[in-house]
């Protein structure tokens, strides 16, 4: 099965404060996240910075699976190979 690509984040003025809205791949509407900013500019820079990218990454799913591909599975020390039972 194909992963789908998200669109990207971005910043929307909602009554008269801006906001970071993180769209959601199979849901009809997006995430608004709570930070509310009193610019574009400072919405933007925090998108932009580590915090508002691990945000939009949480909210997308993205590092659960990200961190998934670094994984070695092993079995328990007292797992027998041989036999596939447990000690």
């Amino acid at each position: 099965m194909k992963r789908q690509n998200h669109p990207p984040a971005y910043v929307l003025e909602i009554k008269r404060r801006w906001r970071v809205v993180i769209p959601i791949c199979g849901k009809l509407t997006p995430k608004v996240h709570v930070a509310e900013f009193s610019s574009r500019a400072s919405a933007q820079a925090w998108l932009r910075s580590e915090d508002g990218q691990q945000t939009v990454d949480s909210y997308q799913g993205k590092s659960a699976l990200a961190s998934l591909g670094s994984i070695t599975l092993a079995p328990p020390a007292d797992f027998d190979e041989t036999n596939r039972e447990w000690s």
